[in-house]
């Protein structure tokens, strides 16, 4: 996957008078700053960032069309690069702050790396990424704004979230001190796919259902203007700034939709966000088998969690078929909590595609994400709950039978 087509523009606003924001479009880096409101020298903190970023972009430009991009480990050495990128950056807006502006500097950053058939996405701050994909919009990246944990807290709701007084107060932004926690994520990219970065002055004035209709011209350059001109439009209360990238390849949108649909299924993933669906994507690997091939075997310590994409495999123990499992189904989840021997055999029927996630790449998005390892174990407990449910009711009903009917 490329990207074939790219366009960046910014813009003032109707009520601003400078531009606090900065963007880069540079090879397969994509990067938008958004200088912080309300904090001395937002502009500055905003430049010194893409200064820094562009410094970088040729190293990781170059790093990002090595490897195989269906490896999770490559792609998360894509993101450990990006996330030096963003610390040196960090470093310089916090130091120069320290120096000339004693009322501080900050400013948001968000980036995008394209790796094969992936992007790899690292942001700090509010300004967003987004995935246009055959009409439908998918946001890849959370905001770290207060009235953002005051939603996952239950404080308000979503449809409080857009007009709450803090949802321009950030928690976390580059050069606000002196280390900058960073959230990595990571999407499969096809061909036809739009990759966006966008300041708030855009994705906090224009609704989704119309940054969806005007991403969808086939020219990235009209498509910017259309919607830098529908944030004015609206008021144009902020700086306006957005980054888009026409991806094309050999990667069937349908094949990835199908995907996307089939994670969206499993019941560990069924309570994730799109933005929290695309963190879980940056630890999986991609993997293929043929016929025969054994994914698992009785006995033998597992460390994966499996997903099939397609094909078809069976589990069986000690020569008696349990099931057969294809497209959308899994195995292997309480490798994810404790690495014992596997309790059953797998075998591939049909030649099978499958996604990987290892106990290694769990913990460390536990570490990372904590919130959203706890919605998975969260799932995983209660799926594990109705299961000892179930089986202690047919123990019951077992002995219930042995002891045949009560005398009245």
């Amino acid at each position: 996957m490329r990207i074939s087509r790219s366009a960046l523009l910014s813009d003032v606003g109707q009520v601003r008078n400078n531009n606090e924001d900065a963007a880069l479009a540079r090879g397969n880096l994509l990067v938008v700053c958004d200088g912080m409101e309300g904090i001395e020298a937002g502009e500055v903190a905003a430049a010194l960032a893409i200064e820094t970023l562009t410094a970088h972009a040729e190293s990781i430009d170059r790093l990002a069309r090595a490897g195989s991009a269906a490896a999770a480990d490559h792609r998360k050495t894509v993101g450990e690069a990006l996330e030096r990128a963003i610390q040196a950056a960090n470093s310089m807006v916090f130091e120069t702050a320290a120096v000339q502006h004693t009322g501080g500097m900050g400013t948001t950053l968000v980036a995008a790396a394209v790796v094969g058939a992936h992007a790899v996405i690292a942001h700090a701050g509010d300004s967003r990424a987004w995935l246009w994909r055959a009409g439908g919009l998918h946001q890849l990246t959370e905001d770290h704004s207060v009235a953002m944990l005051r939603l996952k807290r239950g404080l308000i709701t979503e449809a409080q979230l857009a007009t709450d007084a803090h949802r321009n107060l950030l928690y976390r932004a580059v050069g606000m001190s002196e280390y900058v926690d960073v959230d990595l994520a990571d999407v499969a990219l096809a061909d036809g796919d739009v990759l966006m970065l966008c300041s708030d002055g855009l994705h906090g004035v224009v609704p989704e259902a119309t940054i969806a209709e005007l991403l969808a011209h086939p020219d990235p350059n009209e498509a910017a203007r259309r919607l830098v001109a529908a944030a004015n439009q609206n008021g144009g209360p902020d700086n306006i700034t957005v980054v888009i990238a026409h991806i094309a390849g050999d990667v069937p949108g349908n094949r990835l939709c199908t995907r996307q649909k089939l994670l969206r299924g499993l019941y560990l993933f069924g309570e994730l966000s799109d933005s929290e669906l695309a963190v879980v994507a940056h630890y999986l690997d991609e993997s293929t088998a043929p016929a025969g091939a054994t994914l698992a075997k009785k006995g033998k310590r597992g460390d994966d969690f499996m997903v099939l994409l397609d094909g078809r495999v069976r589990v069986s123990t000690g020569g008696l078929q349990l099931v057969d499992l294809g497209a959308g189904e899994s195995f292997g989840e309480m490798a994810l909590v404790s690495p014992a021997p596997r309790s059953a055999t797998v075998t591939v029927l049909e030649p099978c595609t499958f996604l990987i996630l290892s106990r290694q790449n769990y913990d460390e998005l536990c570490a990372r994400r904590p919130e959203v390892g706890i919605k998975i174990g969260g799932a995983m407990l209660r799926t594990m709950a109705e299961r000892i449910r179930e089986l202690t009711g047919r123990i019951a009903a077992v002995e219930r039978a042995l002891r045949g009917p009560s005398k009245g």
